[in-house]
């Protein structure tokens, strides 16, 4: 939330991806680094949390969204309803 901010920032884009513990880490026997596939699998866990997390939202908020949607019909007919009888006065 700071205003200089910037992911441009090396010191604060490794704050924020903890990029250096692939680069330091060992190969295996296969040549693969286990870092990377530890990362890769943390990473993997956090989307498959975030994509919950908005599945749930959007199941919580679905009703009202519909509800708002319905709304904004009816609303959208009224105006036309209103718009007709103005046309009539005139």
């Amino acid at each position: 939330m700071l205003p200089n901010f910037t992911l441009e920032n090396p010191d604060v884009f490794s704050g924020v991806f903890p990029w250096t513990q692939v680069e330091e880490s060992k190969p295996d026997n296969n040549g693969n680094r286990q870092s990377c596939k530890l990362l890769q699998e943390k990473l993997s866990h956090y989307l498959d949390t975030v994509e919950v997390q908005i599945g749930e939202q959007i199941s919580l908020r679905s009703e009202a969204f519909f509800h708002a949607m319905t709304s904004h019909d009816e609303l959208q007919d009224y105006m036309q309803v209103t718009c007709q009888a103005i046309k009539l006065l005139r």
